[in-house]
């Protein structure tokens, strides 16, 4: 018996709301679900595995959604995502990057994400007509608006591309973005991960992301933060000592400026400013070396 354990089984209704949830429970693979396109995946120990070259993908097809899966590679991982049976749509993760394309458009979008293979990883994709947005291990990690997102149904596709070995612990569609949080792989796949994407809208941001417990110099900038479109920022957080922070405005994450929004303190103590946004990143600037904690967040 697996000692996997998938908490978001008790979450009273949410298995309504997904078009698809795959937990390989069973000895074989589901052929009600899956088409084995080549090679001899299999299922065991609660897990799809790939041992060669191989590709499965569901019969369903899915336009727009949330795409939910956890796997772990002993060397490179294939593709997995969203794809036309024609390869010439689709939404997927492959070579270290979430790539993107429509039959309209012969290349591809791709954004390059930083992650270890070898490891068990959660990732999420939120594929809507005008973005697309990814998170992995719970932080968001790429977000693409623009012309190269596919608006046809999709399959869900599993690929391995090469020798090595493949590990998928869950794969999971829900039509829209769901509020409940996913606590996934608890014991023999040894991983355990937190993500919460909201009903309605995504949430950026999490404690501490522009300084946590941080003396930047006088002049000094915090992190900045990828807040999406969120039209709504919030910045709060505490400083030691008396200081004016600043934030700061950028469309490319390279160039900042400063805004009009400014926060002055005339001692220690607590702030917070919630202010209107059209940038794509915010970052904050401080007057005096100080000792900050300060959090930047946003609601789509």
């Amino acid at each position: 018996m697996s000692e996997k354990t998938i908490t978001h089984d008790l979450i009273p209704n949410i298995h309504a709301r997904s078009l698809l949830l795959e937990n390989f429970e069973t000895d074989t693979l589901d052929t009600n679900v899956w088409e084995v396109v080549s090679g001899s995946p299999s299922v065991s120990s609660s897990q799809l595995q790939f041992t060669a070259v191989g590709k499965v993908r569901t019969k369903q097809k899915f336009r727009y959604g949330v795409l939910i899966f956890t796997l772990k590679s002993s060397a490179v991982i294939g593709k997995i995502g969203f794809e036309s049976e024609d390869g010439n749509n689709y939404v997927r993760y492959s070579g270290g990057s979430i790539r993107s394309k429509n039959q309209i458009d012969t290349s591809e979008n791709a954004v390059s994400i930083s992650i270890t293979e070898t490891q068990w990883n959660l990732l999420v994709i939120l594929w809507k007509p005008d973005e697309i947005v990814v998170w992995l291990n719970g932080s968001i990690v790429a977000v693409y608006q623009g012309h190269r997102i596919p608006h046809k149904p999709l399959s869900v596709i599993i690929e391995q591309t090469a020798s090595g070995s493949v590990n998928v612990d869950l794969i999971a569609v829900y039509p829209e973005p769901i509020l409940n949080e996913l606590l996934v792989g608890t014991g023999a796949t040894a991983y355990t991960t937190n993500i919460c994407v909201p009903v309605g809208a995504v949430l950026v941001g999490g404690h501490g992301n522009a300084w946590n417990n941080a003396t930047p110099a006088a002049g000094g900038t915090s992190s900045s933060v990828l807040v999406l479109s969120a039209s709504v920022i919030s910045v709060f957080g505490n400083a030691n000592g008396a200081t004016t922070l600043t934030v700061q405005f950028s469309y490319d994450g390279t160039n900042f400026y400063d805004s009009e929004y400014t926060i002055t303190l005339t001692d220690a103590g607590d702030f917070g400013k919630t202010i209107q946004c059209g940038a794509r990143y915010v970052r904050l600037k401080t007057s005096a070396s100080v000792t900050i904690t300060a959090t930047i967040s946003g609601k789509t």
